[in-house]
């Protein structure tokens, strides 16, 4: 009798130990994978702080570049604009109408070609010999 309860206090014991044994590789392997989900969200937080950080950069780049092109806008606000009516010549173009007329003033040809487009009613930026436009300047 003595002995049948030894085996049986042995077979507790072996089944302690092996559920011990689960209970610390269940362990261990939860803190592995808390540790690499704590990883991970690291990643993803880091990642999204660079795409805020890039975002940030991105829109002050806009900012300040509007705000350069709104003061040379306004550089030419204490000089005064004058019409003129222009008969094109034999090698006129709206560029070189630009370079001519386009001067003393922060204001890119681009923008200043597009004005006389829209002042003078023009789709394209053909212009033909005999035909006037109106240009403007700054005196």
């Amino acid at each position: 009798m003595e002995a049948s309860v030894r085996l049986l206090a042995d077979r507790n014991s072996d089944t302690e130990e092996v559920k011990d044994v689960k209970f610390r590789r269940y362990i261990r392997r939860n803190i592995r994978v808390r540790q690499a989900c704590r990883i991970r969200r690291q990643k993803r937080h880091r990642v999204q702080f660079l795409a805020l950080m890039i975002l940030t950069a991105a829109a002050s780049l806009v900012i300040g570049i509007g705000r350069i092109e709104t003061e040379a806008y306004h550089s030419t606000s204490n000089l005064k604009k004058y019409y003129t009516s222009v008969q094109l010549q034999d090698g006129d173009t709206l560029w070189s109408l630009a370079r001519k007329y386009n001067v003393n003033t922060n204001i890119s040809h681009h923008d200043y070609i597009d004005e006389i487009r829209r002042m003078n009613q023009m789709e394209g930026t053909t212009v033909h010999r005999g035909h006037y436009l109106t240009v403007f300047y700054y005196q």
